[in-house]
């Protein structure tokens, strides 16, 4: 989706950075959590280590969607098939990815 408009706005989730909303010209309307830096990621780099995606990312995924462990750094690189919210469905698209040559992750 083509991008409009750019705002931060203070720090809403309690985490100490900067939100940023992102407008689309199709009336689409997103928040990042982390500031700028949330909107320059790898996708599927789930644990934010600014590596491609590997094991340690699917691991992340699993423990933060059944184990209670912690929310990825950048929430929208968790959406590996890029359909809306993050859930089951990007965990297995991720595990096609790596382990059965599927489709690249499409974060959006």
């Amino acid at each position: 989706t083509p991008v409009d408009a750019i705002a931060a706005i203070p720090d809403i989730v309690g985490d100490g950075s900067m939100e940023m909303v992102v407008g689309g010209r199709d009336g689409s309307l997103d928040c990042y959590s982390g500031g700028l830096d949330a909107l320059m990621f790898i996708c599927a780099d789930i644990d934010g280590d600014g590596l491609e995606p590997n094991i340690a990312d699917l691991v992340y995924l699993v423990d933060w969607m059944f184990n209670d462990g912690p929310e990825p750094p950048v929430l929208a690189a968790a959406n590996v098939d890029g359909l809306n919210g993050i859930d089951i469905a990007d965990l297995v698209y991720l595990v096609d990815y790596m382990f059965n040559d599927g489709p690249e992750p499409v974060c959006e």
